[in-house]
């Protein structure tokens, strides 16, 4: 009944001694630890009492008034979706001499260092755990049925055990209908934004999920736009990353010698379209040969902004063009010359090439054989005629090549060689 049972006062019985009644409660502990004799603290048994006792004001410290024995129960009743208030008493394993005045009414009180565990059967894949607040468990069951609690226990416990019937019809499922949800709070670049979905077919139903913070704003200088002395340039901003929808509202042009102190750029702004724009360098002359940079600054219809790091204008090489190997003179052979462009810069092309010939080489005019460029862009070839006495050294041919960037070069003559 909750109690060690003694022999007399401090000295406990063994079951030779130990009379029994009608309706007596009987708990026995098989242990392989013996502390569950000497370890006051730990050591004893658990019990599940009902929740009348709580009435009474009863709290986890101190001592307790015998009477908490009368509230130990066995079995429960409860109804769908109600908590169960459950406490969990633990008496000790021992008879403790020189404990109040009797040895026995003060060795029972609430214990708070047990987990309640609830499900179908015993120790059943099903168990769900529910925590104690100061010895009591709140337990609660959605669907009718007999259910088993049970409380965890160490080496020095005996588990409280208890059977628990449930009543009532189970709470329907309410299967949610969310809708596309609202942006309740947008998202910037420092901090995440909030999407709150309603349940269509229950408005009470609610839930939010974070939306990821934006993503930094960048904007950068696709292209490299080349000084070419003497002709115009074309830098390009363009935004990398525009959110849907988004538009750049202004964009601002500055430039700098030194890629520290900036100033407002007066050069001709062309706006491409919602994202893209360029600055037109009127002439390319020495003062805007590098380390003179220009960058651009965007601001954007959903308040973001950003500025490019400053671009130069790229220097190319000089550009030459060069015969692409030595052209052997055969009576009667069909001519093929070939030159080759050295000093592209990148994405730079041969457009177009115009060749022509000279016997001394002084004087050049153009000739009308096949001409054409080749090697994707990077080399030019004559052909269409034969090899005859007149057209052996010292007659010779030249290629003059305009590229995609508007330069131009001229080759040194190529003359067959036999």
């Amino acid at each position: 009944n909750g109690m060690y049972p003694q022999k007399r006062f401090g000295v406990g019985a063994t079951g030779d001694q130990v009379t029994l009644h009608d309706g007596d409660m009987i708990t026995i502990l098989h242990s392989s630890n013996w502390g569950f004799y000497s370890d006051f603290e730990e050591g004893g048994f658990l019990y599940f009492a009902s929740d009348a006792f709580a009435d009474e004001g009863y709290e986890a410290t101190g001592t307790l008034e015998s009477d908490l024995r009368d509230c130990i129960a066995t079995d429960f009743q409860a109804k769908v979706g109600t908590p169960l208030e459950i406490a969990v008493a633990k008496s000790f394993g021992t008879s403790i001499p020189g404990v109040g005045e009797t040895g026995v009414d003060t060795d029972m009180s609430l214990y708070d260092g047990a987990t309640v565990f609830s499900g179908t059967s015993l120790y059943g894949p099903d168990a769900v755990s529910w925590d104690t607040d100061g010895g009591i468990a709140s337990v609660t069951f959605d669907q009718p049925g007999e259910y088993v609690i049970w409380t965890s226990a160490s080496d020095v416990q005996c588990p409280a055990y208890a059977t628990v019937t449930v009543q009532g019809a189970p709470e329907p499922v309410h299967e949610h209908d969310w809708d596309d949800g609202v942006v309740t709070k947008q998202p910037t670049e420092t901090e995440q934004g909030e999407i709150t979905y309603t349940c269509k077919s229950d408005p009470t139903h609610v839930r939010t999920e974070p939306i990821a913070k934006l993503e930094k704003l960048a904007v950068d200088h696709p292209g490299n736009p080349l000084w070419i002395s003497g002709q115009s340039a074309q830098i390009v901003a363009q935004v990398a990353n525009p959110l849907p929808d988004e538009t750049v509202l202004s964009w601002l042009w500055e430039y700098s010698s030194d890629g520290k102190n900036w100033k407002k750029t007066g050069a001709k702004m062309v706006v491409e379209d919602d994202v893209t724009c360029s600055l037109v360098i009127p002439e390319c002359t020495q003062a805007r040969r590098p380390p003179m940079a220009w960058r651009a600054t965007a601001t954007t219809s959903a308040g973001r902004k950003a500025v490019t790091v400053g671009q130069s204008l790229s220097v190319p090489e000089k550009l030459e063009v060069v015969a692409a190997g030595v052209f052997p003179w055969v009576e009667g052979a069909p001519v093929v010359l070939k030159a080759k462009a050295v000093g592209l810069a990148a994405g730079e092309t041969i457009q177009s090439v115009q060749w022509y010939y000279s016997r001394d080489n002084a004087n050049w005019a153009k000739t009308g054989a096949k001409s054409q460029v080749t090697d994707g862009g990077t080399a030019v070839a004559l052909s269409g005629f034969t090899a005859t006495l007149a057209r052996r050294a010292p007659m010779a041919w030249s290629a003059r090549i305009t590229t995609s960037t508007g330069r131009t070069a001229t080759s040194e003559g190529i003359s067959l060689v036999g």
